[in-house]
This record gives structure tokens, sequence and C-alpha cells, in this order.
């Protein structure tokens, strides 16, 4: 249980680094609010399966 809650958090915290940098990049708020639901979106699918440690069957 502490294990997910810590890579919880620890994808939070990359979300925020990956919105600071964007946010740098772009200075057009929508364009920034778009590009940072998209990299949560996508660190949200690829660490699904990390946060609960769930393995892919072949």
């Amino acid at each position: 249980m502490i294990k997910i809650i810590f890579r919880l958090i620890l994808v939070c915290i990359i979300v925020f680094l990956v919105g600071g940098i964007i946010g740098i990049i772009i200075d057009n708020i929508l364009l920034r609010f778009v590009f940072a639901t998209l990299a949560a979106l996508i660190l949200y699918i690829s660490s699904f399966r990390f946060i609960f440690g769930i393995k892919k069957h072949d």
C-alpha cells in the first residue's frame, strides 16, 4: 500500500515537472493546458501498470 502511494506521488511530481518545462517553452495558457493534459494522460496510462505492478502477459 505504501509503495502504491509513493509511486503515485512520483508520477505527480513527473507530471508537474513536464508541465513546468512545457510552460517555459510555450507561453500560451490554452496550449500549455492541452499539452499538460496530454502529458498527464500518457504518463497515467504508461504508469498504471507501474503503479500497481501489473505485468504484461505474452
